[in-house]
């Protein structure tokens, strides 16, 4: 395969004359070959539009060496009698082939659907796994939980009002009876009663029961 271009063996064929001081002529001569050489190329661009081949067509036929090119600048020339010789049965014949070698296997397309089936229902079995997990630390934080004690209640025992009546008419009834302990004689139950602000039978009833307390002491 020849890497010298067109061009550059016209401009040296050129060169080469005006160096030898050959006549005018020639130059000429040199000048209208050089003008056929370019001409008998075609860039990839112009041969894809002018033969309407394909440009991956083109470059797998260069990369197989069906189609010999030049390249100068990283431009690729291609021969325009190479190209003309290609017939459009062997493009489209190619162009099947390559379709068909592309064409995923139906094998290969079961295996993948069978995985990714298998893969959906380990995850949905996962899923189902973590939330009985998430239950169970749930319930095992409930139980774990400290019990808070319950608040002493400053209040204290609620008393029924005649207990409370009975105390305080039990504690008239002894400060009047201390007042008079020491008396050479105490005045009467009714006089002591009605000082105490009680009644006569309340006050009798404390009375001997400040009597018990005075013979213990």
């Amino acid at each position: 395969m020849c890497h010298l271009s067109y061009s550059a063996a016209y401009y040296l064929l050129w060169y080469v004359t005006l160096c030898l001081g050959v006549t005018p002529w020639l130059v000429y001569l040199t000048c209208i070959i050089g003008v056929l050489m370019e001409n008998s190329t075609l860039r990839v661009n112009e041969a894809v539009r002018v033969t309407g081949i394909s440009r991956n067509t083109l470059y797998r036929y260069m990369r197989d060496g069906k189609l010999s090119y030049i390249e100068e600048d990283g431009v690729r020339y291609l021969d325009r009698q190479e190209i003309n010789q290609i017939t459009p049965t062997e493009v489209a014949q190619q162009d099947l082939f390559n379709v068909s070698s592309v064409t995923p296997d139906t094998s290969s397309n079961a295996e993948l659907c069978a995985e990714i089936k298998a893969l959906r229902s380990t995850v949905t079995q996962l899923t189902k796994a973590l939330v009985t997990l998430s239950d169970a630390v749930t319930r095992i934080a409930d139980t774990q939980k400290p019990v808070t004690p319950a608040k002493k209640s400053s209040i204290p025992p609620a008393t029924s009002d005649n207990e409370r009546r009975a105390k305080e008419a039990q504690a008239k009834v002894f400060s009047v009876l201390e007042r008079y302990k020491d008396a050479p004689k105490m005045p009467s139950i009714r006089a002591m009663a009605e000082e105490a602000g009680v009644e006569r039978g309340t006050f009798a009833k404390h009375k001997k029961s400040w009597d018990a307390t005075s013979v213990t002491k």
